[in-house]
């Protein structure tokens, strides 16, 4: 809310610029756009000086700060603006290769929710999910044109939802993201995934 009059890196054609027009618009702040081309033009324009700030997506500009000699001489503002849903997309009209990115992020997803790991997922329970994401008691993978083992591969290899999320941009890694709302609905964020059948 103190940044106006600033001068503002921002990638052209992107919902984040029409995101920051509707934002200061809606609070009365005024702010020179540096419009450039790709996000890395972004990041020179802030260090060179040319901005005073640069927008984007959480995820882009946690990235943009890991890729800087110094993180620490940039801050994330804490107050998001918008809504910018990121996950896995195929092409349109490949409908088998849909489902399978589909249900692997399902797998994944209710993985974690139901406590199973990279690490135990070799344990055999009495749990019905649990042994259909093993790949024990399931026929998820005949509509998918999988092998049986299809979600136990990918969760033995890769882990569970949180598992991929804190190894690759986790608060223990250069980009530093908290799960936010990417945090289970039983943890009070926004992903769940629905029965997994």
């Amino acid at each position: 809310m103190e940044m106006s009059g600033a001068s503002v890196c921002i990638q052209a054609g992107t919902t984040t610029e029409l995101n920051l027009a509707d934002w200061a618009g809606a609070n009365g702040i005024s702010y020179d756009s540096v419009v450039v081309e790709t996000s890395a033009q972004s990041l020179d324009g802030f260090l060179a000086g040319r901005c005073d700030v640069l927008t984007s997506d959480v995820s882009q500009l946690a990235s943009l700060r890991a890729a800087m000699d110094d993180p620490d001489a940039a801050v994330i503002l804490g107050n998001v603006i918008s809504k910018e849903p990121l996950g896995p997309v195929v092409r349109q009209g490949d409908d088998e290769w849909f489902n399978i990115v589909k249900w692997t992020l399902i797998a994944m997803i209710q993985a974690e929710e139901s406590g199973v790991t990279s690490e135990n997922i070799d344990t055999v329970t009495t749990n019905p999910t649990v042994e259909r994401l093993a790949g024990r008691a399931s026929q998820t993978h005949e509509y998918l044109h999988l092998s049986p083992s299809w979600s136990y591969d990918i969760i033995k290899q890769v882990g569970n939802y949180g598992e991929s999320f804190e190894r690759n941009i986790g608060v223990n890694t250069p980009i530093g993201l908290s799960r936010g709302p990417n945090q289970l609905w039983t943890k009070g964020g926004i992903l769940y995934a629905p029965a997994f059948r």
